[in-house]
């Protein structure tokens, strides 16, 4: 085509492109003038609450796991669970052969039956030696009161010797009449008449006292007769003194026996303790034969199988079937020299927290017992509430880039969470609450840091006016309000998206933390005045 030609279809384009952008601007200038606008991008001016947060991606992580190994020795006998089961506390996850253990409790049980019948002896040995001691108690009693009563008649027959001495002494002028004596004993004379002393005590002391005293005496007995009752009360007071003294050695030697059988009580129950004290243990080897579940949770691990042998510490393969090059010895390595597993490992279900990596700028603003927020990519729509448990000290660095991590541990644990799932951290560090306040995005902030909005006069003409306006605190989705509007009043917001919406339904629609979302991260417009 001519060069000519182009030159006149480009003149005709460049006309036609005017053409109609003057048709708009009359239409535009049309419009101004005739038809006032109709806003779309206005929000009330509402009470609603204003928080700053920082954001982390982090994942799920069990507050607890455990490695569950034996500490005995013996041989693996039973693998009751596999990697990602869930178990419950208490539940058996492996155990040990039983065959040492079992003797060893059969035995300690027979310990303790014996003891405990030799303990039933030595307390019927007791119960004896103490019946015993009592009877020979009463016998040293009784025999004391019957030499006592032996004493008082020795003394009687002396007063009447003395009397018949007495009397022999003084000349008579009618012939003596002789008047038998009475009887020292209780049963009166033995084997004389009416009128005769005993010559002799009975063979054996009685076993009470008698029922009354020395008879009293009528007339003065003859000196023979009254010598003869006061040997007969000696012999009486010695033979109660020998019954005496032999009462006195039974209770000395009931006494040391009730001591001897109290010892060998003492012994057999030090005895019954000691072998109740060793079932005890074996009963608790035979505990530690098995591994239970401390906690409700999942197993992440397992690095025993049947037939390992463990020392209690470390576990041994029970074989090796892995075939080293001849050049690994060079390198130190040897078959089975790989370590294995200690046990089982076990991850807790029942309390989940969610470890993140925060900015270095960010992590500034963190404190233990903060509220937080997560979502998970892999449960859409569920946002669980948490508190911050634990910042770490001490910075990682990667790449140059400084991050702190945090722990947040959840308040709930959704029925479909699982370990290890990624998920998005949101922390409420500054919040105020019920105060009056409009979109970010509303405000624009000069750069004498002075706040301005664009207040509706009349939304039906389409006017509005430039409002200084004091903030407060400056939010992520909210900027507090201290003068310049009241509640109810509307303004101007930027988000093409948002038509006649409150505070309140902007910050719900840009995502409370609470419900889980994270509200965007908006500039402030800035104007130079």
């Amino acid at each position: 085509m001519p060069l000519r030609r182009w030159i006149t279809w480009a003149l005709v384009l460049v006309l036609v492109v005017a053409t109609a952008a003057a048709a708009v601007l009359w239409r535009i200038g049309v419009s101004a003038t005739d038809e006032p606008p109709t806003f779309s991008r206005i929000a009330a001016v509402s009470r609603a609450t204003v928080q700053t947060t920082i954001t982390a991606q982090g994942s799920v992580e069990a507050v607890e796991s455990r490695v569950m190994s034996f500490t005995v020795p013996g041989e693996v006998a039973t693998v009751e669970v596999g990697v990602g089961a869930e178990v419950a506390s208490g539940q058996r996850l492996a155990t040990l052969s039983s065959d040492q253990s079992d003797n060893a409790i059969q035995e300690a049980q027979t310990t303790v039956t014996r003891a405990e019948h030799a303990v039933t002896r030595a307390q019927l040995a007791i119960d004896t030696a103490k019946k015993a001691k009592a009877a020979t108690d009463d016998a040293v009693d009784a025999t004391a009161a019957l030499r006592s009563v032996a004493e008082r008649n020795l003394n009687t027959a002396n007063d009447m010797l003395r009397q018949a001495e007495k009397a022999a002494s003084k000349p008579s002028s009618s012939p003596t009449r002789s008047t038998p004596a009475p009887s020292t004993s209780a049963g009166g004379g033995a084997g004389g008449g009416a009128g005769s002393l005993p010559t002799s005590l009975p063979t054996s002391l009685p076993t009470s006292l008698p029922t009354s005293s020395v008879p009293s005496i009528d007339t003065t007995p003859t000196v023979d007769q009254a010598r003869t009752a006061v040997e007969a009360a000696q012999a009486e007071v010695a033979q109660a003194k020998a019954a005496a003294s032999a009462a006195a050695a039974d209770q000395t030697a009931a006494a040391a026996k009730v001591v001897e059988t109290q010892l060998a009580l003492d012994e057999a129950r030090t005895a019954l303790t000691i072998a109740r004290d060793e079932l005890t243990d074996a009963q608790g080897e035979a505990g530690r034969l098995a591994l239970t579940a401390p906690f409700d949770g999942v197993v992440t691990e397992v690095g025993i199988t049947v037939g390992d042998r463990v020392s209690g510490t470390s576990v041994t393969p029970s074989s090796t079937s892995a075939t080293l090059p001849a050049s690994a010895s060079l390198l130190g390595l040897s078959a089975g020299a790989a370590p294995a597993a200690q046990g089982i490992t076990i991850q807790e279900s029942a309390s989940l927290e969610v470890s993140g990596s925060f900015a270095e700028a960010d992590a500034a603003a963190l404190r233990v017992g903060q509220r937080a927020a997560m979502t998970f990519p892999a449960l859409p729509g569920s946002a669980v509430p948490g508190t911050v448990t634990w910042i770490s000290p001490t910075p990682t660095v990667n790449a140059g880039v400084v991050t702190y991590e945090a722990t947040v541990t959840l308040e709930e644990i959704p029925p479909a969470i699982r370990l290890g799932q990624t998920a998005t951290v949101v922390v409420v560090t500054s919040e105020a609450v019920g105060v009056l306040a409009v979109p970010a995005t509303a405000v624009t902030i000069t750069d004498d840091g002075e706040g301005t909005v664009e207040r509706i006069v009349d939304a039906d003409r389409g006017t509005t006016e430039t409002v200084v306006v004091g903030i407060g605190m400056e939010g992520d989705a909210a900027v507090e309000i201290t003068s310049g509007l009241l509640e109810g009043e509307e303004v101007l917001v930027s988000f093409d998206t948002l038509t006649n919406l409150s505070t309140t339904d902007l910050l719900n629609q840009l995502g409370g933390i609470l419900q889980g979302n994270r509200a965007p991260s908006t500039s402030r417009r800035r104007a130079r005045r």
